[in-house]
């Protein structure tokens, strides 16, 4: 039984966001600037995302939303990296990311492209289609450049 003023609505719990559900995908880390050179260094297709929601950039949930989708559309041959907000503006020189919210495509350690707030579905869809293909393409070792 609810106390005087107080409504069933006040004691559920808060719906998680779309950042809360992309985390705890399967292929998606939380990336910190002591884990970053590590996470970089791993294999496979990968994706930064610096969000931006510490600046309170509302964007940040719908372009949560396409990640959720590109993890399911590309289980498993696909990491993303969720930049620690703390740590975001140390690490956009790095990496060119001027505008928040942004997908960075990582090339080894080296971004590839950079996609800013929110854009069309088409747009994702060729930008990971193409990135994962460029993924798959391997890099040519020191020794076969001899």
């Amino acid at each position: 039984m609810n106390a005087p003023g107080e409504t069933t609505a006040a004691k559920r719990p808060a719906a998680p966001t779309p950042m809360d559900r992309l985390a705890g995908l399967a292929g998606v880390s939380a990336v910190e600037t002591n884990t970053l050179d590590a996470w970089l260094a791993g294999e496979g297709a990968s994706v930064l995302l610096f969000s931006g929601v510490a600046k309170g950039r509302d964007e940040a949930q719908d372009v949560a939303v396409v990640l959720c989708e590109m993890v399911g559309l590309f289980a498993g041959r696909l990491r993303i990296g969720i930049v620690d907000p703390a740590a975001e503006d140390r690490l956009r020189g790095r990496f060119g990311v001027q505008v928040l919210p942004s997908l960075v495509f990582m090339n080894g350690p080296a971004p590839r492209r950079i996609i800013t707030r929110i854009r069309d579905w088409a747009v994702y869809e060729q930008a990971f289609a193409e990135h994962l293909a460029l993924a798959t393409v391997p890099r040519p070792s020191p020794s076969s450049l001899e």
